[in-house]
């Protein structure tokens, strides 16, 4: 579990916050802001290298995180879908299910990919920070780590790069 918050701590601090997946409205996103003016990378001390690496890595990822996230978002709908139908179609619920689940790992494993590659841009010392600081984020949001919220749903999930 600590493992898993710190990818996502660390996956936060260089990319944008995602957007609310089942939301009809689309989110109008605010100006970018850079990943190393988030309050979470200040005091880091990264040098020209590291960010030039770390901005390379991002963009890298970029599209196709967001690709697998707009796939999955779809998957979500349309499964959402079939749970409010009148009548449950089973066989469309399960290859809806399918969908969604290739569509997730897509997304977890790319995140996790890209995010094992900035922590290499890291020094041992910058990683240890970055957990500090997650333990303090945790310990102020009384443990619960990163959550999106849905209505009644909360879900605990990797989030990418917003495209904007």
């Amino acid at each position: 579990m600590k493992w898993n918050l710190a990818i996502l701590l660390i996956a936060a601090v260089f990319t944008v916050s995602a957007q609310n997946p089942v939301s009809p409205a689309p989110r109008r996103p605010g100006p970018p802001v850079a990943w190393w003016e988030n309050p979470v990378a200040n005091g880091l001390t990264l040098t020209d290298a590291q960010k030039d690496r770390i901005n390379h890595i991002v963009r890298e990822h970029k599209d196709r995180l967001a690709a697998e996230r707009l796939e999955a978002e779809r998957a979500e709908r349309e499964l959402e879908a079939v749970f409010n139908a009148d009548t449950v179609d089973m066989q469309r619920g399960r290859t809806v299910t399918d969908q969604l689940v290739k569509a997730r790992g897509e997304l977890t494993q790319d995140m996790v990919r890209m995010t094992l590659r900035l922590r290499s841009v890291l020094t041992a010392d910058q990683w240890k920070s970055l957990q500090d600081r997650n333990a303090a984020a945790r310990a102020t949001k009384g443990g619960r780590g990163r959550e999106r919220s849905q209505g009644s749903k909360t879900a605990i999930v990797p989030h990418g790069p917003e495209v904007h």
